[in-house]
């Protein structure tokens, strides 16, 4: 693949409208948590969840020494969540959003429209990222609007 075609399909893919959760867990050196789209389910039948990490983050070593990660949901009042777990940094980002620091699994955010943990069954690493594959044990929704991004910029559904 030619570095344009890199640049293509990162601009295929930022045309996608996904939902948007930050992706925890708890490692040595404490929480560590990223801005996602790159979430799905896998099966509800065991249920399981996967999730993409770049190799880079805290948050790929702290999945790796847990052994468990943590996918929060977003609502659209949570624009400020996202973008600051969108950034670099590291356990200050746990100052914005009202967090569980203690919930098995990663910190849990308060006022998420779902919340979802899981414990690692399989890593697999691919070029830039690690690909994790979790059983689910633990489930929470509520009520809410999902928070969307696309083409860069955080948005919600139309009524």
């Amino acid at each position: 693949m030619s570095s344009g075609d890199q640049v293509d399909l990162r601009a295929a893919m930022r045309r996608v409208a996904s939902s948007v959760a930050v992706l925890t867990a708890t490692g040595r050196n404490g929480p560590a948590g990223i801005t996602a789209t790159s979430v799905a389910s896998v099966s509800v039948d065991p249920p399981a969840l996967l999730i993409c990490v770049n190799r880079a983050t805290h948050l790929y070593r702290a999945v790796r020494e847990s052994g468990a990660f943590r996918v929060s949901y977003l609502e659209i009042g949570q624009r400020d969540v996202a973008r600051i777990f969108g950034s670099s940094g590291g356990a200050t980002k746990f100052e914005t959003g009202g967090w569980d620091l203690s919930a098995t699994a990663g910190a849990r955010l308060r006022g998420a429209i779902a919340d979802i943990a899981c414990n690692l069954r399989h890593a697999l690493d691919h070029g830039t990222h690690g690909i994790f594959i979790g059983d689910v044990t633990e489930v929470m929704v509520r009520e809410g609007r999902p928070l969307l991004y696309c083409e860069g910029c955080y948005g919600e559904l139309a009524a």
